[in-house]
C-alpha cells in the first residue's frame, strides 16, 4: 500500500460513521420563524433507539449563507418569502478525498441542521452545543450518521447544532490574490454558521447566551482556533476539544501556484479569477487526483488561525471560557495495525511517515522504547509514540498552559474498544459516537454491547451537563500546574468499561517529558501550525 493510500485513510479515521437509518415515528412537522422567514421541519425518533418515545424536531438543510462565490468569504443568507422545508440535508461541501460522506456533493453547501427536544418553545432557553465536524479540513459533512443529535436534544434536553463549511481547495485556497484576512473562507463558513446560531437559536428555543462550542480532530482543532482568535463578541461561554489535530504538512500558497499552472490560470491577470471560471468537476477531480501531493493548510492571517495559540494564552486575548477537552488511548494504533504498517520497525512507509513531520522513526523508537512500561511489538510502540506526540502530550501541555494563566481547563480520556467502530483499540474518532449516542446498534463489524451503550449514556450526560453549566466541569478537578497531582476522567477503562474512573494524568503522560523535547526537533513550524499547542 502506498504512503498516499495511508494518510488518504487516515483522514478518513477522523470522520468514520455508520450508515443505521432513522426510526420511523413520525408526528406533525414543526415549525419556527426566525428573521429569515418560516421553517418547516421534521418530527422523527431518536436514532437506533426504539424504546424511546420522545420525537426529535429537526430542522435539516437550513442555509446559514448565500451559495458562496468560489473561495471568497461567506455571506449571509437572503430571507425567504415563503416556508422553508427543512426536512432533509442539504448537498455536503465537495470533499478532497473519497471517504465515509454520501453526496450530492455541491459548491452551494452552507447549510446547518438543528435538533430541538421536544415541547421546546420560544421560550425555553435551553442550553446550545453547536458541532464542528472533523476530516482534515479535506472531508466530512453534517449529513454523516455519526453526526445525528437526536439523543442527546430528546434524551438530554439541549439543543444542538451541525453544519457544513468549505474543505480543502474550496476552503482553505490561501491564494495571493485574495486580502490575507480572508484567504481561510472555510474558517469564515465556521464563524458565520456560529453567528447564524447565535442571531437564531432563540426562535428554537435556545438560550443564545448559552452556546458551546464542540468538535472533534479538524473540528476540535477549529474550536481552538476560535478560542485564540475570539470573535466579538463573544458568542460562546465554553468549548469541548476531542483530539483536537489536523494533519496538514505543506506550503499552501505553492499548492495554490501549482493549480493555478495546470489549469493555465499561472500567467492570468489574477489567477483567483481564473480559478473561479474552470468547470467545479475539473478542479475536484484534478484535486482529488493528487491527494497528498495538494494539500490546503490554513494560512496565518492572524485573524482566524493563529501561529502561536501559546502567546494568545500567554496575552489573555485567547477567549476566557471553560475548556473541557480529551484525547483516545489508541489514536494512532489502530490505524497502523490495520494497514499492515510496523511489522519491521524500519517499514519504509512508516519512515515516511514520521519524515514527513521532520522526525526520525529509528532514533525516536530507541530513545523512547524504555520509557514505555512494558515491552511493545513494533507496530504498538509506533501508534503509542504518534498517539502520545500528536495526541496525548499536546492536549496535557495545553491544558497545563491554560491552568498557568488563570484559566479553567479539564481533561478527560478514552479507551473502549467498541465491536461496531471496527478497531482493536480506542482509535481516533471511535469516541464520536459515544458522544452522539449514534453509534449503530448492530453493523457489519458486530453488535453494540452492553458497556458501549451505557458508556455512551454517561458521556452523553458528561457533555451535555457541562454545556449547561460549564463552570461547575465535568464532575473531577480542573487541571493545574502540578503535573503530579492532576487527574483526569478515564471513560471505559479496562478497569471500569462502562463506566468512569478518575486517575492520575501521569496514566498518559508518562513519556511526554522525552516527547516534548523530541518535538521541538521537528521541521519548524509544522507542528507549531498544525497542533493547536506548540508542543
Amino acid at each position: 500500500m502506498s504512503f498516499k493510500h495511508i494518510v488518504t485513510l487516515l483522514y478518513g479515521l477522523a470522520v468514520l460513521s455508520a450508515a443505521s437509518p432513522l426510526i420511523n415515528a413520525r408526528a406533525a412537522a414543526p415549525t419556527v420563524t426566525i428573521a429569515s422567514g418560516a421553517i418547516i421541519g421534521t418530527a422523527t425518533g431518536v436514532l437506533n433507539q426504539p424504546t424511546v418515545t420522545g420525537l426529535v424536531n429537526a430542522y435539516l438543510g437550513i442555509p446559514y449563507a448565500s451559495p458562496p462565490k468560489r473561495f471568497e468569504a461567506p455571506v449571509p443568507a437572503p430571507a425567504w418569502n415563503t416556508s422553508l422545508n427543512a426536512q432533509k440535508y442539504g448537498a455536503a461541501c465537495i470533499q478532497q478525498f473519497n471517504g465515509s460522506v454520501v453526496g450530492p456533493f455541491s459548491e452551494d453547501c452552507l447549510f446547518a441542521n438543528v435538533y430541538v427536544p421536544p415541547n421546546t418553545t420560544a421560550s425555553s432557553q435551553k442550553a446550545v452545543m453547536f458541532w464542528i465536524h472533523g476530516g482534515d479540513l479535506a472531508i466530512g459533512a453534517s449529513s454523516e450518521t455519526t453526526f445525528n443529535a437526536s439523543s442527546l436534544a430528546v434524551n438530554h434536553d439541549v439543543i444542538v447544532v451541525t453544519f457544513n463549511y468549505r474543505l480543502g481547495i474550496f476552503g482553505f485556497p490561501n491564494s495571493p490574490d485574495l486580502p490575507s484576512s480572508q484567504r481561510n473562507p472555510g474558517y469564515l463558513d465556521q464563524r458565520l454558521a456560529l453567528q447564524w446560531t447565535r442571531d437564531n437559536i432563540n426562535a428554537f428555543g435556545g438560550d443564545k447566551a448559552n452556546i458551546t462550542i464542540f468538535g472533534e480532530s479538524a473540528g476540535g482543532y477549529s474550536v481552538a482556533q476560535l478560542l485564540a482568535n475570539p470573535p466579538k463578541p463573544l458568542p460562546f461561554i465554553a468549548a469541548i476539544m476531542e483530539s483536537p489535530l489536523i494533519l496538514l504538512p505543506g506550503n499552501g500558497t505553492k499548492n495554490w501556484n501549482n493549480v493555478s499552472a495546470h489549469f493555465g490560470c499561472a500567467t492570468a491577470d489574477s489567477s483567483l479569477e481564473c480559478l473561479q471560471k474552470v468547470d467545479v468537476s475539473d478542479l475536484s477531480s484534478y484535486i482529488q487526483s493528487n491527494r497528498i501531493g495538494l494539500l490546503w493548510p490554513p494560512a496565518v492571517d492572524g485573524v482566524t488561525q493563529s501561529k502561536s495559540i501559546s502567546d494568545a494564552i500567554s496575552a489573555k486575548s485567547f477567549a476566557h471560557v471553560p475548556v473541557y477537552m480529551g484525547t483516545n488511548t489508541g489514536e494512532f494504533d489502530g490505524l497502523l495495525k490495520t494497514l499492515g504498517l510496523c511489522k519491521n520497525i524500519n517499514n519504509n512507509a512508516t519512515e515516511q511517515l514520521f519524515a514527513l513531520f521532520g522526525l526520525n522513526l529509528t532514533s525516536i523508537t530507541e530513545i523512547l522504547a524504555p520509557k514505555y512500561p512494558q515491552k511493545l511489538a513494533p507496530v504498538d510502540l509506533v501508534g503509542q509514540i504518534l498517539t502520545d506526540l500528536f495526541f496525548t502530550c499536546p492536549v496535557a501541555k495545553f491544558s497545563r498552559e491554560l491552568a498557568a494563566n488563570q484559566y479553567d481547563a479539564w481533561r478527560y480520556w478514552y479507551g473502549l474498544v467498541t465491536p461496531t467502530f471496527g478497531s482493536d483499540y480506542a482509535a481516533h474518532a471511535s469516541e464520536v459516537n459515544q458522544v452522539f449516542g449514534s453509534y449503530p446498534l448492530q453493523n457489519e463489524n458486530g453488535k453494540a454491547t452492553s458497556d458501549q451503550i451505557k458508556l455512551s449514556a454517561l458521556m452523553q450526560t458528561v457533555w451535555t451537563n457541562f454545556a449547561k453549566d460549564p463552570h461547575r466541569g465535568p464532575g473531577w478537578p480542573q487541571i493545574s500546574t502540578n503535573s503530579i497531582s492532576n487527574k483526569f476522567g478515564l471513560f471505559g477503562g479496562v478497569r471500569n468499561s462502562s463506566g468512569l474512573q478518575i486517575i492520575p494524568t501521569l496514566t498518559a503522560d508518562f513519556a511526554c517529558g522525552v516527547l516534548d523535547g523530541v518535538a521541538t526537533l521537528s521541521k519548524a513550524g509544522v507542528l507549531e501550525v498544525n497542533t493547536p499547542f506548540e508542543i
